[in-house]
């Protein structure tokens, strides 16, 4: 073998391969394009020949390999994922307004280019549209583009899904399915390894692999962690690969898993890895249901609040409804001491949300009002009815002089004390800077 090189015999895989060389996968030419119909022939013929071969986790166009064409009407939660007008990657919907896919699907896009595909059998036509408002990526996601760990990310949409015979959810499960359980993966990636991406959706059923048996399979690379599962068939020939990625692994209508890597595409010996939704199911559910407490419960909550005139009393009526809310989302924590539960005091709630805390989000938006009136003049309606002197009868002039105390109690806990608050409010950058101070007041 001393010297002997191997090509690809497609002219369009003319590679010269040192098979002498330690690393045979090291000595591909700089820049040179390396495609799954390249790799795999030649990787066969180097094994035949004895090079010392070490594995690689390849990633090339995903695909759905061994399946059956599709209808929407029987996965009705599969997505679309397009970036930039081209179909990207899959996901499937949990609820109307958000989506789960793979973290590194989500990893380095542009939020604004994100369209997300609902209720069609085919990629890039038909179904019904839906922009990305944000999209959040686990926070332990590695970026490991071979074999990422806490591959999972939700996205947002702008408009809601109308659920329909061809849009609906999927539910989440408490635990992982058991080994030997079949599930069902669907995707628009390729039919077959280096052949071409179908136009309508495909579907192949797997099975769920024992965890330690595909750790072992995967142990030259380290393994596979706590938040993945596996799933293929023995002999190989079934599975999905990174086109497919983000796309839903279900079972008995429950998303089990997320796609997200793996050695090759249906090769035997090595099953498809997938994200453990049952596993980071905390995660989705707290982050659905923070995003909606801050998009829907605390935007009707804060609704008009810059004219607001409450009392203290008021004020923590409205901080125990909070903290019921976030205690409701978070749930209990496992004390670090007696490894007892226990309810996250006030102060952890805040600072796990890291948001200004509701009474700020008052105070601060009625300062910044406020500064908006003063600047108004005495001509207009707004200045006359929260600014202007009480006329006419008590009633009415009562909630009038009760704001304008009001600003001035706000202002005087972030320390300005004089009365003449709308000479103030003229100098819109020390304003500004009240303003900021009051959002970021710890409110007691």
């Amino acid at each position: 073998m001393n010297g002997a090189t191997k090509s690809g015999k497609d002219a369009a895989c003319a590679i010269e391969i040192d098979i002498s060389s330690e690393n045979v996968q090291q000595s591909f030419p700089t820049g040179q394009p390396v495609t799954s119909e390249c790799v795999f022939p030649l990787r066969a013929e180097l094994v035949r020949e004895g090079a010392i071969l070490k594995p690689k986790s390849f990633h090339f166009d995903g695909r759905i390999v061994g399946g059956s064409p599709a209808d929407i009407s029987n996965y009705p939660y599969q997505i679309s994922f397009e970036y930039f007008g081209h179909h990207r990657c899959g996901a499937a919907i949990v609820s109307p307004d958000w989506v789960v896919t793979a973290g590194h699907c989500a990893d380095g896009t542009y939020v604004e280019y994100i369209l997300l595909r609902a209720g069609s059998s085919y990629k890039e036509e038909g179904g019904s549209e839906h922009t990305a408002t944000e999209y959040f990526i686990h926070p332990d996601y590695d970026g490991n583009m071979d074999h990422p760990n806490y591959d999972i990310a939700v996205i947002k949409v702008s408009n809601p899904f109308v659920y329909s015979s061809t849009v609906q959810p999927l539910s989440l499960p408490a635990l992982a399915p058991e080994v030997g359980t079949s599930v069902v993966v669907t995707g628009w990636g390729r039919l077959v390894d280096g052949g071409p991406t179908p136009t309508q959706l495909q579907q192949v059923e797997v099975n769920i692999v024992d965890f330690d048996e595909c750790n072992k399979d995967y142990d030259y690379l380290g393994g596979i962690s706590s938040v993945m599962i596996c799933a293929g068939v023995p002999a190989g020939g079934k599975d999905a690969c990174n086109g497919d990625s983000g796309g839903p692994l279900v079972s008995s209508g429950q998303l089990v898993g997320v796609v997200s890597w793996g050695e090759g595409c249906a090769q035997a010996g090595y099953p498809g890895v997938y994200a453990d939704v049952a596993a980071l199911k905390a995660l989705l559910s707290k982050n659905l249901k923070v995003r909606t407490y801050k998009t829907v419960i605390l935007t009707v909550v804060l609704y008009g609040c810059e004219t607001w005139t409450l009392t203290l009393r008021e004020e923590h009526r409205l901080r125990v409804f909070e903290n019921k809310v976030l205690r409701k989302i978070s749930g209990a924590k496992r004390d670090e001491v007696t490894g007892e539960w226990r309810k996250l005091q006030n102060a952890e709630l805040h600072a796990l949300y890291s948001s200004p805390d509701i009474i700020r989000n008052i105070k601060s938006r009625r300062l910044r009002w406020a500064g908006h009136v003063a600047r108004m003049g005495e001509s207009r309606n707004a200045y006359r009815m929260l600014v202007g002197r009480p006329e006419g009868k008590r009633s009415l002039g009562r909630p009038r002089r009760r704001w304008e105390d009001n600003i001035k109690m706000d202002l005087r806990e972030v320390g300005y004390d004089d009365r003449d608050w709308i000479n103030l409010a003229q100098d819109r950058d020390r304003w500004r800077a009240y303003v900021r101070t009051a959002m970021n007041l710890r409110v007691p």
